[in-house]
């Protein structure tokens, strides 16, 4: 029961990893942001969706999203990415993943 818990902990609360993740400023001064996370859960999940911050070269939090994955069902060990654009940035900005949510299958 104790190996049942610790799994149903993990599906809950780490089931998923990023693989890669990039932001770029583009000649239009909107920032792309890139990545791919992987299903590490012992079950499927969906639903999936990255919340994300943009940071000035202080810190102080310039601009945030939000973005689905693809695909929007995803068994354990398949990745699946996640693609936004962040308009009117016009300067370089530090990206940082605040919170990733997923349901279970």
């Amino acid at each position: 029961m104790q190996k049942a818990a610790e799994e149903d902990l993990k599906n809950e609360t780490a089931a998923v990893e990023v693989v890669s993740f990039q932001a770029k400023l583009d000649p239009y001064g909107d920032v792309q942001v890139h990545g791919e996370l992987k299903n590490t859960a012992t079950r499927a999940i969906y639903s999936v969706f990255v919340e994300y911050s943009l940071c000035d070269d202080e810190g102080r939090i310039v601009g945030s999203g939000k973005v689905g994955t693809t695909p929007e069902y995803i068994e354990p060990g398949e990745t699946m990415t996640f693609e936004d654009k962040a308009f009117g940035v016009y300067a370089e900005v530090t990206v940082k993943i605040d919170r990733i949510t997923w349901y279970l299958d």
